[in-house]
């Protein structure tokens, strides 16, 4: 499973709390990951399957990619 979470200003200022993520092999869920998001665009990507290998490959994953601006 993996959760990454990042804010609209990490391409212009990528510092702490523009993005966060957690990845590996879980039972149950990924996260909590946490960014600062007041008055900006936030974006989500979400993927779980099998994993195999030492690499980021999922086969058969299930993959969620998000946007929501406030």
């Amino acid at each position: 499973m993996a959760i990454h979470l990042w804010n609209s200003r990490l391409t212009d200022d990528n510092v702490k709390n523009n993005k966060d993520s957690d990845s590996g092999r879980f039972k149950y869920y990924a996260g909590p990951v946490r960014v600062y998001g007041k008055n900006l665009c936030m974006y989500i990507n979400a993927l779980h399957g099998d994993h195999t290998g030492s690499d980021i490959s999922y086969n058969g994953r299930r993959q969620v990619l998000g946007v929501a601006c406030g």
